[in-house]
């Protein structure tokens, strides 16, 4: 059973046409592993892609994570001023 310190270094990079991840989002699921697709992540009964532009993705939202903006900050139009305002503007894009 992989952690997820693993899962992120794994998705770090894209995913090799020899490589199938398994995600399984509740504890317990086995049922993944059966659909488990090469080249692919299998999160429940989905399968996804994952390139190189998603690892670019991944990185910058580690990053703004790291600079104190929440997931429900992330999902929103514009940035939290009450974040942005307390980086040197030079960090602002």
């Amino acid at each position: 059973m992989a952690n997820p310190q693993l899962l992120l270094h794994v998705l770090s990079t894209t995913i090799r046409s020899d490589m199938a991840v398994v995600v399984p989002l509740r504890p317990g699921r086995k049922h993944l592993l059966p659909d488990a697709r090469w080249g692919r992540i299998t999160v429940d009964d989905t399968h996804l892609n994952w390139s190189e532009s998603d690892t670019v993705r991944l990185a910058v939202m580690r990053r703004l994570r790291e600079l104190g903006f929440t997931e429900t900050m992330l999902r929103d139009e514009v940035p939290a001023y009450a974040v942005l305002c307390q980086l040197a503007a030079d960090r602002w894009r």
